[in-house]
Order: structure tokens, then C-alpha cells, then sequence
């Protein structure tokens, strides 16, 4: 009596096992070894060894970190930069991300490791404060029809992105436009004007344009990273 128990509580033991590293095994091939899933279904065995493999799996292993963050950075730019233009009403003739939706690039890094994510996150983050700021400075010395300066904020957030080798490019690029439109609306403005009321009425427009920006970055970011902007 005592053996046939034991059987059965052996047998069943074999066929609760047998049962994870099967269906386990496949599903796990399916998931992340898709290219093997045929093998699997075909040799029980090595269904089994992935089941087993799940448990040291890397979705990462064999990833150049150096080149997928920087690519992914100028992707996070990219995208802040296309919303920016699309809601000033531009069309895009190429997309932010090549072959991916703006979702699909989120889906994409919310798989990274933390410290990838935060990496990301930040270099965002400042790209986003770097733009409001100079939107600031350009209002405020506007306002005071003085030379357009950068602030001791602006220049702290422009020192934070240059340590990322390929912003150093892309901020003297945006520098230079927007040094550009300054001189070019200053002068302008300052043959329309004709009055005090005119100029404030030009600077509240200034501002209600540059609070759309701010929510516009600040929809991207969270677009990216499905969380709300903090500062």
C-alpha cells in the first residue's frame, strides 16, 4: 500500500515537473527565443533547457550600451523637438524614430534596466529645462529690448548637455537660430511698436506662446516615459 502511494506521489511529482519545464520551456522560447520556437516544439529537451534558462535569461546580453544610448538620446531629442515644430503647425516629412511609433519607442525603454531609464530620463529632462530657459531669457531681454544674454540657469543646463558628445553640435545650432529670430524680431518690433500698450501686448503673447512649449516638451516627455515631468 505504502509503494503504490508512493508511486503515485512520485508519478505525480514527474508529470508536475515535467509539465513546468514543458509548457514553461515554450513559453519562454516563444517569448524571448522566437526564432527557436520550432526546435522546441520539436525536442521536449530543449524546451526544457529553456525553461531552466529562464531564470539567468539577459534580454540585453550582447547589447552595445555606448551606441543604443546615444542613438535612443537623439531619438528622446527628436521627439521633443517634432512635437515642438508639429504644433507650430509644420509638417514632418521623416519621422523622430525610424520604424517605430512614438508608443512603441516607450514600450521599448520601459524594458531597460533602471540605470539606462534614468539616464534617458535625465538627459530629457535638461533638454526640456535648457529650452524653457532660453525661452525665458529671450522674453525677458526682449521686454527690456536688451541684447539677448543666457542666464546663470541656462548656461547650468547648457553644461549639463554638453557632456553628452553629440548635444555640443546641436545646441550651437540652436543657438544661432535663436540668437537669429531675436535680432531679426527685435528690430521689427522695434519699428512697429508705437506705443507702450503694443509692446505689452507683444510680451503677453510671448509668454502664452511659451507656456504652450512648456506643456508641449513637458506632453513629450511624458509621451516617452509614461510618467509626469518633474523638475
Amino acid at each position: 500500500m505504502k509503494e503504490s502511494i508512493k508511486a503515485v506521489i512520485w508519478t505525480l511529482i514527474f508529470l508536475v515537473l515535467f509539465g513546468y519545464f514543458e509548457v514553461f520551456g515554450l513559453y519562454h522560447t516563444f517569448t524571448k527565443h522566437k526564432d527557436e520556437i520550432i526546435i522546441a516544439l520539436v525536442l521536449p529537451p530543449f524546451a526544457w533547457y529553456r525553461a531552466v534558462e529562464f531564470w539567468w535569461h539577459d534580454d540585453f546580453a550582447g547589447v552595445d550600451w555606448e551606441k543604443r544610448l546615444e542613438y535612443d538620446s537623439k531619438t528622446c531629442v527628436g521627439i521633443v523637438n517634432a512635437v515642438i515644430r508639429q504644433r507650430q503647425g509644420e509638417e514632418l516629412e521623416t519621422s523622430p524614430i525610424l520604424g517605430q511609433t512614438i508608443d512603441e519607442f516607450s514600450q521599448q525603454v520601459g524594458t531597460y534596466p533602471k540605470e539606462k531609464r534614468e539616464y534617458l530620463k535625465n538627459l530629457t529632462k535638461n533638454y526640456i529645462l535648457y529650452s524653457e530657459s532660453m525661452m525665458l531669457d529671450f522674453q525677458k531681454c526682449f521686454s527690456e529690448m536688451a541684447d539677448l544674454k543666457k542666464s546663470v540657469t541656462t548656461t547650468k543646463y547648457e553644461t549639463n548637455l554638453k557632456k553628452y558628445p553629440f548635444m555640443v553640435e546641436l545646441i550651437a545650432g540652436i543657438d544661432r537660430i535663436v540668437y537669429e529670430q531675436f535680432e531679426g524680431m527685435n528690430v521689427d518690433s522695434l519699428m512697429a511698436i508705437k506705443s507702450q500698450e503694443e509692446l505689452k501686448m507683444i510680451i503677453l503673447n510671448l509668454e502664452a506662446y511659451f507656456n504652450i512649449m512648456q506643456n508641449t516638451m513637458r506632453s513629450a516627455y511624458k509621451d516617452i516615459f509614461n510618467e509626469e515631468f518633474k523638475e
